[in-house]
C-alpha cells in the first residue's frame, strides 16, 4: 500500500476537472422524495466608492439595498443522503473549528435608519 494511501484512508477522489461554483445563498425545499438546495451567488446592486459626510441627505437613506442574485446549481438529494451529508458536515465543521476556532454565527442587519 503506498504511503499516500496511510496517510489519507477512505476513498480518495481526484479533484482534478470538477466544476466549482461559489454560492452565498441557499434555500432548501422538501418533498416526500428528495430534498432540493438551490445555490446563489447574492451581490449588491449598487455599491458607494467614496464616504458620503453624515450631513448630506444621502447618509440618511442608507440601508438595505436591492440585490442581484445570480442562480448558480441546484442540488437534488434523497432525504436519507441529506442526513449523510448533514452528518458529514457536522463533524467536518467541528474539526475546522477545533483547529480554526469558532465560526461566527451569521450577523443581524438592522433595517432601521440611522439616527443623527
Amino acid at each position: 500500500m503506498s504511503d499516500e494511501l496511510q496517510k489519507n484512508p477512505g476513498n480518495p477522489i481526484p479533484t482534478e476537472g470538477f466544476p466549482v461554483v461559489y454560492a452565498n445563498l441557499a434555500s432548501v425545499s422538501a418533498s416526500l422524495n428528495d430534498l432540493r438546495i438551490y445555490f446563489a451567488d447574492v451581490q449588491p446592486k449598487t455599491v458607494v466608492t467614496l464616504p458620503v459626510p453624515t450631513t448630506s441627505p444621502a447618509a440618511t437613506a442608507i440601508g438595505p439595498s436591492e440585490a442581484n442574485i445570480a442562480p448558480r446549481i441546484c442540488l437534488v438529494l434523497t432525504p436519507e443522503f441529506a442526513k449523510s451529508l448533514h452528518d458529514a458536515l457536522s463533524s467536518t465543521l467541528s474539526l475546522y473549528e477545533k483547529q480554526f476556532g469558532q465560526l461566527r454565527h451569521n450577523p443581524q442587519f438592522s433595517t432601521q435608519k440611522p439616527t443623527k
